[in-house]
This record gives C-alpha cells, sequence and structure tokens, in this order.
C-alpha cells in the first residue's frame, strides 16, 4: 500500500538536513525509521518498520517560499501473513501516524537546537 504526506517547515533544507543527521533528533520523531540513503539537498529515503507493516519511506525536500523547506514523504508499505488482510482497514492509522511524524519533524527543526552533536 502506497501513501504520500507531506509539510511545510519554516526552515531552509541545510537546517532540515541537520535534523535527519543527527541521531538524536531522529529518534525523537522517528525511531522505527532506519536511514539506507541519502542525496542531499533532495531526499533520505530508509525502512520503517512498524507494528503494522514494514515500508520503504522516502522523504524529499524541496525549496518553498520564504526560505521554507516542503517535506514530501512517500511510503510503500509491505504486509505479511494475516497484516495482509487487514491492511485496508490500517491505512488511516497509517496516515495518521505519518501526519504525526511530520508534526514531530517540523517542531523539532523548528527548534533552535537543531543540528548535530559533536
Amino acid at each position: 500500500m502506497k501513501v504520500k504526506s507531506d509539510i511545510v517547515i519554516d526552515v531552509d533544507q541545510d537546517t532540515l538536513w541537520r535534523v535527519f543527521e543527527n541521531a538524536d533528533k531522529l529518534e525523537e520523531w522517528q525511531p522505527q525509521l532506519t536511514i539506507s540513503e541519502q542525496r542531499k539537498p533532495k531526499f533520505i529515503a530508509g525502512i520503517c518498520t512498524t507494528r503494522w507493516s514494514k515500508a520503504v519511506v522516502v522523504y524529499h525536500m524541496e525549496k518553498h517560499a520564504n526560505n521554507r523547506t516542503r517535506c514530501i514523504v512517500h511510503g510503500n508499505h509491505q504486509f505479511e501473513g494475516l497484516k495482509k488482510l487487514a491492511s485496508v482497514f490500517v491505512r488511516q492509522a497509517i496516515l495518521n501516524q505519518t501526519d504525526e511524524d511530520l508534526q514531530r519533524l517540523k517542531l523539532l527543526a523548528e527548534t533552535k537546537d537543531n543540528g548535530p552533536r559533536a
């Protein structure tokens, strides 16, 4: 099942990248994500394991007006066993979780302490 969501974050792309690069921050907003590919400044991809599925997730970052960044997430969720039967019923829950994750990302990116730790 494919899902897509997006959000505009009030920081530039470099600042948003620092949130992805900071392991502590990543743990705060998306603890299930394991990053496997990065192509600065356009996208980050990884595997996200949830209680419903395992998903390939890609975060695209685009410049937006007034030095902001639009973050678009694409998720391709795979279900196994009996979870395949329930996949139609959890679509909205997955979309809600994706939106909550993006809201946490926005909050962390827009705070002052968002850089990588030494």
